[in-house]
């Protein structure tokens, strides 16, 4: 049982730590380009992904503004019009 707490601690102590340096990027973001709205969310999910170092793969072109390029992956769909 000992193992498990230390287990769950462990794992809630990186938790934290992400979510501190997570926090830390979306409030340099908010506060530099004054994001509302739909924005917000972008940003916080553009935060999260650079706090935790991964790279997103979105159809959305907001990200063009949020992450840069080596961070993420902008996908299109082709229409039979292509």
């Amino acid at each position: 049982m000992r193992r498990t707490d230390d287990t769950r601690r462990q794992c809630a102590d990186r938790c934290l730590s992400t979510l501190r340096d997570e926090w830390q990027i979306l409030r340099a973001h908010l506060i530099a380009r004054g994001h509302k709205g739909n924005e917000v969310t972008d940003a916080w999910i553009a935060s999260a992904t650079e706090s935790c170092s991964e790279h997103l793969v979105t159809f959305d072109h907001d990200f063009l503004n949020l992450l840069s390029p080596g961070d993420f992956m902008l996908l299109t769909v082709k229409t039979e019009s292509d």
